[in-house]
């Protein structure tokens, strides 16, 4: 009688792990198909890691359903527009039409034309010509970017997986005036004149207006036209660059928080304080954007002298020195230095010498084609004070960062969120006959 009970203790103990192992069986596909549909509808840019190194290249980790569902999609833009200054903010609004449309940003190379600051050494200063520099990289810190939104190198990018897929049509169609970019973007990665691929454009469906470009909605609705193109993979965008007072970086947050992540990279940053250290404080720096191409004709540059005393009376009084960012090939531009240092009671400095403030371990980065642009509008950002001229990208873009870095940096609220400006449209030609209305401007 005790050997059966003691029979069926061990049937029974045998029983349960079958019925774990078949509860098992019936729950891990259904939570696998949960994970797979759940990931399925879940829309952002793919996680991004480092494959050659910080800074190098960064490519989408692999995801078993990536490439059956929907593929990470890719947003390249028409970066040669304008100067440095031009494809900054074009940079600026291509992170945030790929963030509109959750897409990884391909990073642009720069480009070489009229500089608004020092641009003497530039070996083409009327036609834009692509350098084999990238924007992001050599100039600004690709790491940091990278945090903010998801970022591919043009090099890298073009090498991987999407870059092959994208070079692999036998045509791709673009919007009007953007064809010549692209396949010279084409020609230049696959290093041939001859393509295999054709580039067919197509007039522009939208222009892109101020109430339009103010509403993230908007923006998305507006860029569908582009990602409903030749491959749902590839968003190829043309000119982004809208001029500065419409690009909404005043009233949207956005911006501002982008600019927080777009940095020079760290030589610079360093080059910069050095200079900076040097200099006795309280620092006034001033943007001369003077140029000979019908603003300035017939003006006198003792009258410019004059009013720039007048406009900027208390902050040149409460200065001790006086940094100028111009381009040395505007000979207005050179004869006003020149007398405001002959004027002004403190020290008058520019960046002439910007290169000998480089580490020598980073020589080679102040020898890069817009080193010295860049030192200069930098050297500007850090200033105490600034004035900038209304209407400039490189005096608008410091202005924007001189916000955006307030706190990190220290300077005053009340002198960031007033920025000085000057227009040249009221100098008089032989002198100033009134003391308001020659240079004016917001403080």
């Amino acid at each position: 009688m005790s050997a059966l009970p003691a029979r069926r203790r061990r049937r029974s103990r045998a029983k349960a792990p079958c019925r774990v192992s078949t509860l098992v069986l019936y729950l891990l596909p259904t939570l696998l198909v949960l994970h797979f549909v759940a990931h399925a509808f879940t829309k952002r840019p793919s996680p991004l890691r480092p494959l050659y190194g910080v800074g190098a290249s960064h490519l989408p980790l692999p995801h078993p359903l990536r490439y059956l569902r929907d593929p990470t999609r890719y947003l390249l833009y028409v970066s040669e527009y304008g100067q440095l200054n031009n494809q900054i903010v074009s940079l600026i609004n291509g992170i945030f039409f790929a963030k509109s449309l959750d897409a990884v940003l391909v990073l642009p190379f720069t480009s070489l034309g009229k500089e608004s600051s020092r641009d003497a050494l530039l070996a083409n200063k009327t036609a834009s010509r692509r350098t084999p520099h990238q924007l992001v990289f050599h100039y600004f810190n690709y790491s940091r970017l990278l945090s903010a939104h998801p970022v591919v190198s043009p090099v890298e990018f073009f090498r991987s997986e999407p870059g092959k897929t994208l070079l692999s049509f036998p045509n791709v169609t673009v919007s009007y005036r953007a064809g010549n970019y692209y396949k010279s973007l084409f020609r230049t990665v696959t290093n041939t004149s001859h393509l295999s691929i054709s580039v067919i454009t197509h007039p522009s469906r939208r222009a892109l207006s101020h109430p339009d470009y103010c509403n993230h909605d908007a923006v998305k609705e507006l860029s569908r036209h582009y990602y409903q193109g030749f491959h749902p993979r590839f968003i190829l965008m043309p000119i982004v660059f809208f001029r500065h007072n419409l690009n909404c970086t005043a009233v949207h947050p956005d911006w501002i928080s982008m600019r927080r992540n777009l940095l020079p990279i760290d030589s610079f940053l360093e080059a910069v304080q050095r200079f900076l250290d040097t200099l006795d404080p309280p620092v006034l720096a001033i943007h001369l954007r003077l140029f000979l191409n019908g603003d300035l004709d017939n003006t006198d540059a003792y009258a410019i002298v004059q009013a720039f005393f007048i406009r900027f009376e208390e902050q040149l009084n409460h200065a001790n020195t006086l940094f100028l960012a111009y381009s040395p090939s505007s000979e207005m531009s050179v004869k006003v230095f020149r007398l405001l240092r002959k004027r002004f009671s403190g020290h008058v400095v520019d960046g002439t010498t910007y290169a000998s403030f480089f580490d020598p371990h980073h020589a080679h980065v102040a020898q890069l084609p817009l080193a010295s642009v860049l030192f200069d509008m930098w050297v500007c950002v850090r200033s105490h004070l600034f004035a900038g001229r209304l209407g400039s990208s490189l005096s608008w873009n410091v202005v924007m960062w001189r916000m955006a870095l307030r706190d990190q940096y220290g300077l005053e609220s009340r002198v960031v969120n007033s920025p000085l400006w000057y227009t040249l449209e009221n100098i008089a030609t032989t002198g100033v006959k009134r003391k308001e209305g020659l240079l004016y401007g917001t403080n």
